[in-house]
């Protein structure tokens, strides 16, 4: 069992159940906090809206300024809220901060990276982008309030037009722009002539090339792999090539990179010729 070095099986489940028992403790410990001084932080490495205080991330609370709460593997942060009847919800009966608030406060405590991911969950999940501009603009303050964050990728240019189904998109989308390929359109829709349309996650349509991002979630498995297949077919007899990029990929740009910038100046030579 991870984290249990031992080769008796019933003492490694005693500890696991050692630790789960003072984790709890410490949970019961916060949601008694919370209720008089605090709410809850919803944790970033949980998705937003579903936090557990027995899940396996640290427990966070943010508190009001002035009280100074101290738990035992308990992550306090401090916020002065001057509407929190907007900015709180009640969870599992446990007052938390709403979406909107979380991604205010998120960039105090972690890295930008992981605002913008969030940012994008909540934006595919439905939260409205206005409701989270005008928290961010009621709770912005200067200094560590982790506000300034969120504004910046609010105004950010590089995430301009459809938003991405995936994290994997966003961050391949990132390496094209630090290249000299043409920046490619987000989330293309392409009819065909049987009537059906596709969207492709990033396209050049001028030169009908599209680029897939090939990530296990979306691609893998027989009836993932068939569709694909159609959808390849069909684009292909509609004069479209389709390239994909794995993870693979990603965590080496240089291998993959310099394919596409031949796949699409060679297409750009092919449609001149044409022309001509």
């Amino acid at each position: 069992m991870t984290g249990c070095h031992t080769s008796r099986p019933d003492l490694g489940h005693a500890r696991t159940r050692r630790l789960e028992r003072r984790r709890r403790a410490r949970s019961l410990s916060a949601r008694m906090l919370y209720s008089q001084t605090g709410c809850r932080q919803r944790n970033r490495a949980s998705p937003l809206g579903h936090c557990s205080a027995e899940g396996t991330a640290p427990i966070e609370i943010t508190v009001a300024r002035g009280h100074m709460p101290s738990i035992p593997n308990v992550i306090v942060h401090r916020w002065t809220d001057p509407r929190p009847e907007l900015d709180h919800v009640i969870v599992s009966g446990i007052r938390s901060t709403t979406v909107a608030a979380t991604l205010a406060q998120l960039g105090a405590v972690t890295t930008d990276l992981v605002v913008e991911r969030a940012l994008d969950e909540a934006l595919r999940t439905g939260v409205p982008l206005r409701w989270i501009q005008q928290t961010i603009e009621r709770l912005h303050r200067p200094g560590p309030s982790g506000t300034g964050t969120l504004m910046r990728l609010l105004v950010d240019e590089r995430r301009s037009g459809r938003l991405p189904d995936s994290w994997f998109e966003r961050l391949v989308h990132r390496i094209l722009l630090d290249t000299q390929i043409p920046r490619p359109i987000m989330q293309h829709e392409v009819a065909v002539s049987s009537g059906k349309r596709y969207r492709i996650d990033m396209a050049w349509p001028d030169l009908a090339v599209g680029l897939e991002c090939h990530s296990r979630r979306y691609h893998f498995g027989p009836l993932k792999e068939a569709a694909d297949h159609r959808r390849d077919l069909d684009l292909a007899a509609a004069g479209w090539e389709i390239l994909y990029m794995t993870w693979e990929h990603r965590r080496d740009p240089p291998a993959f990179v310099p394919y596409l910038a031949r796949t699409l100046a060679t297409r750009s030579r092919q449609l001149r010729i044409r022309a001509a």
